[in-house]
């Protein structure tokens, strides 16, 4: 601890001693690289002592060799620079010193600059080694131009090297001038530049200056296996490398944000984003992408002879699922335009449909009917639209056995040592997903017939009676479908009618925040605790989206509470009876298959948030496990893993750190996600590039999806958080309304929705409901404000705004 540390010495490699930019600095010198001569003092190295002072003086004096004789004093944190954290910014770095004496001092300020409380908040905050500083001293580079590069460009992810220069030492890094910037695209024989920013000034860079950054760039890359972020100066003759980490930004958003080599491909967000409301969890995402990617896509390419797209079919971006516009055009593009499902369009920019007939493939042929009688043999009952109601019958019988003893092992859990509890937990999550798959297996084919038997009996009503007049009769035929989703809703009616007739229990509706609490209260044997046990139990696991972090209504009792009180108060109305189905006595049996499949989709999504919600409190469980072994810092943090990982890496505390990073992310997305949610969920983009929709004005079109019109004030819901807050007569203004929301249908007036279309769960049970509803309309939650008055026509798929609560201002 006395001596300080050589930059090209052995152990100036070894980043538990020096910290991760030494390290890394002394790896490229090692290597070859061009890296000013240092060395690094120790963390534990007491500045009192004598023999500590004077190895520093000695070591100061050799490596000044030259006049000036100038050196620079940074810090080399142990935290500092991991992939998670870069800490840029946050520690101290001193130029221009130029004595023994002034390296002391700087050495001195440099500590203690890193005991400062903004870098010990952004420590703590990033997870890292708090105190824990050595102190890394080079030889300045007396340099022409300075500046940053990157392995990749920062923003989108595209794989070439970005170059940025400004004259001087440190102008490019210090954010306070406008540097020259190129983009390097490597290439064998031949490596192009191109100048991408030129600020208003006479800096310039030779061309072989920035291709050697770029080259430099590689190789750190090559050495440290991934994309690098470094920082350079030019003394008029090398290049020289002063700091290389990874970059951070692409690091922390990388599960969050695909990067795919070579994607220009058209994505589309409809296929998921009613599902997924705001940026999913890893966890979440991991549990749902493969089944979706599988079942319900690369199945049916290969079923129309169209499998040879290459590349996912899903990604995310910002958090946000989408999934490849080809995929679309080839599932549609064999469709009549008669048979053609209306949500089609919402596929499509613009809604145009016609982009389906582009794709070479599928063809028409003998192929389809082969294909389609090899999938009738392999699993009959679940293709033929004839026999999949009653093989979804079969399945949910065998589901309730499975769940009775999924939830008897799941009580055994806290009893059970560690491992053996962790290796349960592990072979649940399994079995539960297994079992998913196969739910899905079926609801894909229940969906494709709700879509096909919906749009046809709409279409077939429409000839005969006119577009208003037919759709009108196509929901009224449909309304009032028996359903889970009806069925816990008029058990929630249920219990807003106990509460009215009870002052003390709408009185602790209010505060309670648990059902034991409530029980606490007013009893275990009181009729309304009973009344709402037997609530949760029969519907706890309904979630308001299929994200395993966003809690069910188990986890969440005081939004069920809420919901309960604010429908007390309104009179706990009852649903609107349906109106008489008027339709020709001939389209009965489509109007009966219809029904079913309108009833199956609910009720499948019903029985899959069961195993969801069984899901999430087996994660939670390993969760805590972990914790208790210092695998993670909070069960939560189970929720940044994937299912792989969960289910097969070992629980390391560097596996911790990857969760905790990730749900961090995570947190950040839905923050920015709520502050600018058009910007941040773009409907299509082009590769990793938004196509963003023209400003939303006083009228906007979207989809009807529930005919009608309605005339209220509008209330914007971003969350569940504020059910509470809808009164009765409101438009209901949201991205998109899951199962779970539909709570809300019975004192709202109208729905408008940036997401969903015909068949979207909200779509159905507004129809149910006799709720005008307006679909597909980008960006009106961001543009309607609370309390402006807006128009419905669910119909014609209109929504107007007729005032704002400015205008209705007494003067």
């Amino acid at each position: 601890m006395i001596s300080p540390v050589p930059l090209d010495a052995p152990e100036a490699t070894d980043e538990t001693r020096v910290g991760l930019k030494a390290a890394r600095l002394a790896t490229l010198l090692r290597q070859g690289l061009p890296v000013p001569p240092g060395f690094v003092v120790l963390p534990d190295a007491n500045l009192e002592n004598p023999a500590v002072l004077g190895a520093l003086r000695h070591a100061y004096e050799a490596l000044v060799t030259s006049e000036p004789a100038r050196v620079v004093v940074r810090s080399s944190a142990l935290g500092e620079d991991h992939a998670q954290a870069s800490f840029a910014g946050q520690q101290l770095s001193i130029l221009d010193i130029t004595s023994q004496g002034a390296m002391l001092d700087a050495v001195r300020r440099v500590r203690e600059a890193a005991q400062a409380s903004h870098v010990r908040a952004y420590e703590q905050h990033m997870g890292a080694h708090a105190g824990r500083v050595a102190v890394l001293v080079q030889r300045q580079v007396g340099a022409v131009a300075s500046g940053v590069a990157f392995g990749e460009d920062p923003v989108t992810g595209e794989r070439l090297v970005v170059v940025e220069a400004a004259p001087g030492v440190g102008g490019a890094t210090a954010g306070n001038v406008l540097p020259r910037a190129w983009r390097v695209r490597p290439a064998p024989g031949r490596w192009t530049v191109e100048a991408t920013f030129v600020p208003p000034s006479p800096f310039d860079l030779p061309q072989h200056v920035v291709l050697r950054v770029a080259h430099l760039t590689l190789l750190a890359e090559f050495l440290f296996g991934a994309p690098q972020d470094i920082e350079w100066a030019w003394d008029g003759q090398e290049v020289w490398v002063l700091q290389a980490r990874p970059i951070t930004a692409r690091r922390a958003d990388d599960f969050f944000t695909a990067r795919l080599p070579g994607d220009r491909w058209l994505w589309t967000a409809a296929f998921l984003n009613e599902r997924f409301h705001a940026p999913v969890s890893p966890l979440g995402w991991s549990i749902v992408a493969g089944p979706f990617e599988e079942l319900a896509l690369r199945t049916p390419l290969r079923l129309l002879g169209a499998d040879d797209v290459e590349g996912p079919l899903l990604k995310l971006w910002r958090g946000h699922p989408y999934s490849r516009v080809e995929v679309w055009q080839r599932i549609y593009k064999l469709f009549p335009d008669a048979l053609l499902p209306e949500d089609a369009a919402r596929y499509f920019p613009e809604g145009d449909v016609t982009l389906r007939r582009a794709p070479r493939l599928p063809r028409w042929g003998l192929h389809l009917v082969w294909n389609g009688l090899r999938a009738l043999w392999t699993d009959r009952r679940g293709v033929s639209p004839l026999h999949n109601p009653a093989a979804w019958a079969d399945y949910e019988y065998r589901l309730d056995a499975w769940m009775e003893r999924f939830r008897a092992e799941e009580a055994l859990l806290p009893r059970l040592p560690h491992d053996l509890a962790v290796e349960t937990a592990q072979r649940l999550l399994r079995e539960a997903q297994d079992l998913a798959h196969e739910l899905l297996a079926l609801h894909r084919w229940s969906l494709l017939y709700a879509e096909v038997t919906y749009s046809l009996l709409r279409r077939l009503l429409q000839r005969l009676y006119g577009e208003e007049e037919g759709g009108r009769r196509a929901a009224s035929a449909t309304a009032r479908v028996p359903s889970k989703t009806l069925e816990l809703n008029a058990h929630l009616r249920e219990l807003a009618h106990q509460a009215a007739r009870r002052p003390d229990v709408l009185s602790l509706l209010e505060e309670a925040a648990s059902l034991d609490e409530l029980a606490a209260r007013l009893g275990r044997d009181d009729p309304f605790v009973a009344a709402c046990a037997d609530f949760f139990a029969r519907y706890g696991h309904r979630f308001f989206s299929l994200d395993l972090a966003d809690p069910p209504y188990e986890a969440t009792p005081r939004v069920v509470f809420r919901l309960i009180h604010a429908q007390a108060h309104l009179g706990g109305s009852e649903a609107p009876p349906p109106e008489r189905a008027d339709y020709p006595a001939w389209l009965a049996p489509l109007v009966r298959l219809t029904r079913d499949y309108l009833r199956l989709r609910e009720d499948q999504r019903f029985a899959w948030q069961r195993l969801l919600a069984f899901q999430r409190r087996v994660a939670l469980h390993l969760g805590q496990r972990w914790t208790e072994a210092g695998r993670l810092a909070a069960p939560d943090e189970i929720f940044g893993l994937t299912l792989d990982e969960v289910l097969n890496a070992e629980a390391t505390p560097a596996l911790g750190e990857v969760a905790a990073r990730r749900l961090r992310r995570w947190r950040q997305l839905r923050q920015a996600f709520a502050r600018a949610p058009d910007w941040h969920s773009p409907h299509f983009l082009r590769g990793t590039r938004p196509l963003l929709a023209g400003e939303p004005g006083t009228i906007w079109q979207g989809r009807p999806v529930s005919p009608g019109v309605a005339r209220g004030r509008a209330r914007v819901v971003r969350s569940p958080e504020e059910f509470d807050q809808v009164q009765k007569g409101d438009i209901l203004v949201t991205f998109a309304a899951d199962p779970g929301w539909t709570v809300l249908f019975e004192r709202v007036a109208g729905l408008v929705t940036e997401r969903g279309g015909q068949l979207s769960h909200a779509a159905v049970v507004a129809r149910e409901y006799g709720l005008p509803a307006v679909a597909g309309v980008v960006g009106v939650v961001g543009a309607v404000k609370d309390g402006e008055e807006l128009l419905v026509d669910g119909t014609q798929g209109i929504v107007v705004r007729l005032s704002s609560p400015e205008q209705e201002r007494p003067e």
